[in-house]
């Protein structure tokens, strides 16, 4: 990886190159992970969060593609709690929810309880209220930590 950093690119072996093989890679748009979340819970009445969405959908074009039967495991990497309006906007196309609208919407939909971390959050009080433009994310980190 010295390569990259020195030189700005790297070079694989041929040991990587056939360890390579192994692996397909694709991407889902927006779109494809909001009707990947929709599918997975008709067939299967569970939610799942948008980046396991995205490794399900690249995994069902793989499917697609390739005709592949071998058994396969997608591990969730996250939990549709964290991005409620997201999850439930794709599964209802109901829009225009607040997070704790979609919260409240999301256990109903799931029958899964809230997780501590975001149950009551609704009722906590603000601990930080600074806001910052993307643009401005530098300065602002700049002056928070006084450099």
């Amino acid at each position: 990886m010295a390569a990259l950093n020195d030189h700005g690119q790297y070079e694989l072996t041929d040991f990587d190159a056939e360890i390579l093989e192994l692996f397909a890679a694709d991407y889902a748009t927006e779109e494809e992970t909001a009707a990947e979340i929709k599918r997975v819970y008709q067939v299967s009445n569970y939610i799942e969060d948008p980046h396991t969405a995205v490794a399900s959908a690249v995994y069902q074009k793989y499917l697609a593609e390739t005709g592949d039967q071998r058994k396969t495991v997608i591990a969730s990497t996250a939990s549709p709690y964290k991005f409620p309006v997201v999850a439930v906007e794709a599964v209802t196309g109901q829009t225009g929810l607040s997070d704790f609208e979609a919260l409240d919407q999301l256990h109903e939909l799931s029958g899964v309880a809230l997780p501590p971390a975001v149950d009551g959050l609704e009722i906590a009080p603000v601990r930080h209220k600074t806001t910052v433009a993307a643009d401005q994310m530098q300065v602002a980190v700049e002056d928070y930590l006084e450099l």
